[in-house]
């Protein structure tokens, strides 16, 4: 599925999967990382628990007295990777994910935006990406493919889904070019 969905060499940032399968369909619905680096749990693993406990703060839920040991290391330090979409089997990256396919083709923009320094960190308070803001992009783009978002450094700071083809981003200067999924507030 990596393979088909971002390319040759996409297949090789996962070496460890647990599935989780629908309930009712009993379809793949969650694919977890049981092969987590010690960097990864330090720059993704324990940001996104950081929003966790911020969102179950506003929701006011319980907040175990170690959440860390709690969401990663009772679960066999095992992370979310990516969600399927029921309607097309494609796979939809999380910011783990991410981070492993930009570190995989960093020296490339492979599926990717490169945004201005302008439009930075409102994409990373996850606003939409909007087409006179992408400086350059990978011309395999599709409408509705998932992408990473990168500033002028290559640096990963976003998660989005192509609202345009990389050809009309190119052409066009107005209207939005990719929703934003997931706004990275971390330097990564």
């Amino acid at each position: 599925m990596l393979r088909f969905q971002f390319g040759v060499g996409a297949e090789d940032v996962v070496s460890g999967v647990r599935f989780e399968f629908s309930r009712n369909t009993g379809l793949l619905r969650k694919i977890y990382a049981t092969d987590v680096s010690e960097e990864e749990v330090e720059k993704i693993v324990k940001w996104e628990l950081e929003d966790i406990i911020k969102e179950r703060k506003k929701k006011k839920l319980d907040i175990p007295e170690d959440p860390f040991g709690e969401f990663f290391l009772s679960k066999g330090r095992t992370w979310l990777l990516a969600s399927v979409v029921a309607e097309n089997f494609k796979l939809v990256p999380h910011p783990l994910l991410a981070f492993r396919l930009w570190r995989r083709f960093r020296d490339e923009i492979r599926y990717s935006l490169v945004v201005s320094d302008e439009a930075e960190p409102f994409i990373r308070d996850g606003k939409s990406i909007f087409s006179k803001f992408v400086l350059d992009l990978d011309p395999h783009i599709r409408a509705n493919d998932e992408v990473l978002i990168l500033n002028e450094k290559h640096q990963l700071i976003a998660i989005g889904k192509a609202v345009l083809s990389a050809k009309e981003i190119r052409e066009f200067k107005r209207g939005v070019a990719a929703k934003n999924r997931c706004g990275f507030d971390i330097n990564l």
